[in-house]
Formats: structure tokens, C-alpha cells, sequence
């Protein structure tokens, strides 16, 4: 049963890892030429700030939502995110309306 649990987050790391750089290339794509450093270094910026204060900030959330609450809490955040994806940037892709710089 715990080798089951270590190959699901092998995978979702996996697909995490592959989405982040997919996020970072589009972050570059939208930004002109002569900010891609900047759009680089912000996107990092972000990143590594939210790998910082996340678990700080959802670990202070357990005690009053519980396990079981703030995991669905956090499924809807990620769909809703990915709602906002697809309207503010994803039709566009598909459509080739994208700014390339």
C-alpha cells in the first residue's frame, strides 16, 4: 500500500514539474522581448515565494478546517485556477491570438 501512495506523488510531482515549466515558457512567450529576464525572474520570484509560505499558511489552516475541508478547499482553488487559465489565456492560444513579443 505505501509503494501505491509513493508512485501517485511520483506522478503528480511529475506532472507539477512538467506544468511548471510550461507556466514559466508562457510567462515568456506573453512578456516582450526586453523584459523576458524580468518575467524570469519574477515568475521565480513568485514561486519560490509560494513554496515558502504555503505550508506555513495551510499548516495554520488545519487546526480550524481540518484535513478532509482543506483538501477539497484547495481542489476547488485549483479548478477555479484553471477556469481562469483557459479565459485569460487559453483561448487565445488556441485562436493564435497570442502576443509574442
Amino acid at each position: 500500500m505505501y509503494i501505491q501512495y509513493q508512485l501517485v506523488f511520483c506522478y503528480i510531482n511529475r506532472f507539477a514539474n512538467r506544468l511548471a515549466n510550461r507556466l514559466n515558457a508562457i510567462s515568456i512567450i506573453v512578456s516582450p522581448k526586453h523584459r523576458m529576464g524580468l518575467a524570469t525572474s519574477t515568475y521565480f520570484i513568485f514561486t519560490d515565494l509560494g513554496i515558502g509560505i504555503r505550508p506555513f499558511i495551510l499548516g495554520s489552516l488545519v487546526p480550524v478546517m481540518g484535513f478532509r475541508e482543506l483538501y477539497m478547499t484547495i481542489a476547488i482553488v485549483v479548478f477555479a485556477c484553471l477556469f481562469l487559465y483557459y479565459f485569460l489565456h487559453g483561448r487565445k492560444a488556441v485562436h493564435g491570438t497570442v502576443n509574442v513579443g
